[in-house]
């Protein structure tokens, strides 16, 4: 599911037709805008480095989509009118977007993608994960020209509006469902999973031999 959240939350929009849309917005030396943009998303990305180990994956999966979610909606409130300034702050918003993607659900996704499956299914279920992402990605890609060409729906920055809604149910699964898998080995994952334990509770569990050596640890 955390493959599929990078498309409902509208990664091909602000990555892939990033300098289509500046193009179009009339944004000077869109080109130049755009790879700025994505020198933003790099940084972003190593950002993630220190961060998924120091936060965790689970913090940067939903308060990262959260503050995502919530930059589509601005986006596409600021564009119901066209300024000069309402088109600044967009592009400042999508090179926000770009870094808080890769900094969290752009790049934490395949850390929680790789660890969340039983050993037993790992390859299996990465590659489902993978064709379902994909899939989706291919069907997003064939609307979107639609909707950013001005000979058709001409929605602009409006787009935002359209990701938002998918937006909020991404952080609500991702808050409801996304288990904090750091630190933890796969034998421990796999019991955690198998006895039921909620998603938010992962973190502050305590697997049975986990206890044992901590109370051994208590005697020495």
């Amino acid at each position: 599911m955390v493959y599929l959240a990078q498309q409902f939350l509208g990664v091909n929009f602000v990555s892939g037709y990033l300098t289509y849309y500046f193009d179009l917005a009339g944004v000077g030396n869109a080109l130049a805008v755009a790879q700025g943009a994505y020198a933003i998303q790099l940084f972003g990305h190593m950002c993630s480095w220190p961060l998924i180990e120091r936060v965790g994956r689970r913090s940067l999966l939903v308060y990262g989509s959260i503050i995502m979610t919530v930059d589509l909606l601005i986006i596409g409130c600021i564009n119901i009118k066209i300024t000069d300034a309402s088109l600044k702050a967009t592009v400042a918003l999508m090179c926000l977007w770009g870094w808080l993607y890769q900094g969290s659900l752009g790049a934490v996704a395949y850390a929680v993608g790789g660890e969340t499956p039983t050993p037993r299914l790992r390859q299996k279920t990465y590659a489902i994960n993978i064709m379902s992402a994909t899939a989706v990605s291919c069907m997003v890609n064939q609307v979107l020209p639609y909707l950013i060409n001005p000979d058709k729906a001409n929605l602009g920055g409006k787009i935002g509006f359209i990701f938002f809604g998918p937006s909020v149910l991404v952080c609500i699964y991702l808050f409801f469902c996304v288990p904090e898998m750091q630190g933890r080995t796969p034998e421990e994952l796999e019991k955690m999973f198998t006895v039921g334990v909620p998603a938010r509770k992962f973190q502050t569990y305590v697997c049975q031999g986990q206890r044992f050596e901590e109370t051994k640890k208590e005697l020495v």
